[in-house]
């Protein structure tokens, strides 16, 4: 049969009668009812079973993300979007990243809000700006760690700041991001850095800002307070063995095995510890400077 121009009828479809008029609802053009046609345009081995649309596939860059039967509009999604990146569902972050994008199936994002940073950047990265940079371990920045051997730290978001262990001091404190700690084994500092650590030559230390083997009143008094713990238990002796007053600073009375100590600053011995059994007084010959004393500073 042909029409009245002269052309074959065309073929009817599988399901279809002569008259191309529906028959059958289990195909891909007609599946669980007339006219209703499984998806062409994204997906892949279009079939239909039990009156819903099925596929083996779908091409490249989409996805078959809303799957209810009847399923017609197939491959429908593309996954090239925040909303989708590489895979239904799979969104990239808006809480605290700015510009996302989507390529080759990973987020990409132009920034991070304030205080946050991408510190964990594999793909898919759906997470994208997760860290909090004012967090000890990522101060101001990802990987950068506070110190956490010589104090306890907390973080402004920029540097670290420290709570010091007993006799450490932080003198870096306000130069960013300051992940050192509490660097210095002193108890304070001098213009940004730790005191000298001094030695009084008698078992303990004392801490100043002047050079070693620098030597003052101000210093003996130091050194001697370190041995003795107070410092009204240092004094000037009127003299010492015929040297001025001004030369030594002597602890004021005997320690427990009655040995005393006078730290020389000046003279000529300056940086030597006498030492004698008994009080220190105006003048003990075993006091008196020699060139085998202990050194000090």
């Amino acid at each position: 049969m042909s029409t009245e121009s002269g052309a074959p009828d065309a073929p009817a479809e599988a399901g279809d009668d002569a008259t191309g008029a529906c028959t059958a609802t289990d195909t891909v053009a007609n599946c669980g009812a007339c006219g209703r046609s499984c998806d062409a345009n994204h997906s892949l081995g279009a079939a239909c079973q039990a009156g819903a649309c099925t596929y083996a596939g779908c091409s490249f860059g989409w996805g078959d993300c809303n799957a209810a039967a009847p399923d017609t509009d197939g491959c429908e999604t593309a996954l090239t979007t925040p909303t989708n990146c590489g895979a239904c569902g799979q969104a990239c972050d808006t809480a605290r990243s700015l510009g996302a994008t989507c390529a080759g199936g990973a987020c990409g994002y132009a920034g991070c809000a304030p205080g946050w940073a991408d510190c964990t950047k594999a793909a898919p990265d759906t997470d994208g700006c997760e860290t909090s940079t004012s967090s000890p371990s990522n101060c101001g920045g990802c990987g950068q760690a506070c110190d956490t051997s010589t104090g306890q730290p907390t973080c402004n978001g920029t540097a670290c700041t420290y709570q010091c262990a007993p006799g450490r001091t932080d003198c870096n404190a306000g130069r960013a991001p300051n992940t050192d700690g509490c660097e210095c084994a002193t108890p304070g500092c001098c213009a940004g850095g730790c005191q000298t650590t001094h030695t009084n030559g008698v078992g303990q230390s004392f801490f100043d800002c002047a050079p070693r083997a620098a030597y003052s009143q101000t210093q003996a008094t130091e050194a001697c307070v370190a041995f003795t713990g107070d410092p009204n238990s240092c004094s000037v002796p009127v003299s010492l063995c015929g040297m001025p007053a001004t030369q030594a600073i002597c602890s004021a009375a005997s320690t427990a095995q009655g040995t005393c100590y006078c730290w020389e600053y000046a003279g000529p011995l300056p940086g030597k510890v006498a030492a004698g059994t008994g009080l220190c007084a105006i003048a003990i010959p075993a006091l008196c400077p020699s060139t085998s004393d202990r050194t000090w500073n």
